[in-house]
């Protein structure tokens, strides 16, 4: 793998953990306007998730199955327990 390959890897991991991780917030908002900023964000994160699996495509890389790391699975765990706003 290339080092632009590795990027566009990175760069669509970091947006796919972001989108989940902006889901957790807005099942976990209380307040019903921040709750769809919160959904909002996601969408834009899955937005910039397909530019990269794009790139990744261009860069004929098979786009990898969807996998959430630990820290962000322990961030949305939180807020669920403790509220968006830990």
């Amino acid at each position: 793998m290339n080092q632009e390959v590795a990027r566009h890897l990175e760069n669509w991991q970091d947006e796919i953990e972001s989108a989940f991780l902006y889901r957790a917030l807005a099942k976990a908002e209380k307040h019903p306007a921040l709750a769809e900023v919160y959904r909002k964000l996601a969408v834009t994160e899955e937005t910039h998730a397909k530019f990269w699996e794009e790139k990744l495509i261009t860069a004929n890389y098979p786009i990898p199955r969807r996998r959430i790391g630990w820290r962000t699975k322990a961030l949305a765990l939180l807020a669920e327990r403790f509220g968006p706003q830990f």
